[in-house]
């Protein structure tokens, strides 16, 4: 375990081998400007596991399960009891409800909001900059906005700028380009034999 001057821990918090707490990132080597380090504040109860990579500035709240192999970033925010499994990434600034789950291979895009009681299937995919071919532009950013109760299936990706509405359903391998409504349902479309 590596802990860094800017974390806040509880003494009740667990932290496997190999865990890195208060990870300030290198300049230059992210597409957008850090800022200075900020203390990281990490919540009674938590369960960090091995290899995860806290960054500085994160808020992480009480009873919070954070997996092997996670990438919390600067910024980012989890709420109580939320469950991180393993290999999750939340980028910066993202914000997570709580008890909220988010499966194994999330990617969780920067600035992305997600609500309370929300289920993420593993590898759901998020995405905030429809043309990262253009460099960095905080002014183009656009992450989805994920509201409460909201089910989201194993391989789905939203794409930048959508909301998806409280009580929510989105099948597993949709690609949302669009806002959904609360209470909607959004499926994607079945595989189909094309050949032999």
């Amino acid at each position: 375990m590596i802990r860094f001057p800017c974390a806040e821990l509880d003494r009740s918090i667990t932290i496997e081998p190999s865990a890195e707490v208060g990870y300030v990132p290198v300049r230059g080597y992210t597409a957008r400007e850090p800022g200075p380090p900020q203390s990281t504040i990490i919540g009674a109860h938590t369960h960090i596991g091995c290899h995860a990579v806290i960054y500085a500035g994160c808020r992480i709240g009480a009873g919070v399960l954070i997996g092997d192999g996670v990438k919390i970033r600067e910024g980012a925010s989890i709420g109580d009891r939320a469950r991180l499994h393993w290999d999750v990434t939340v980028n910066y600034a993202a914000q997570i409800g709580n008890d909220t789950t988010i499966g194994t291979g999330c990617h969780i895009t920067g600035g992305m909001r997600i609500g309370a009681r929300c289920f993420f299937g593993a590898g759901v995919m998020t995405a905030n900059d429809a043309d990262p071919r253009q460099g960095y532009d905080p002014g183009r950013i656009s992450s989805p906005v994920v509201g409460d109760d909201v089910l989201i299936g194993a391989g789905a990706i939203l794409l930048p700028g959508v909301r998806i509405g409280d009580g929510a359903q989105i099948g597993a391998g949709a690609i949302v380009d669009g806002d959904v409504p609360a209470s909607a349902t959004v499926a994607a479309v079945r595989g189909r034999r094309v050949g032999r």
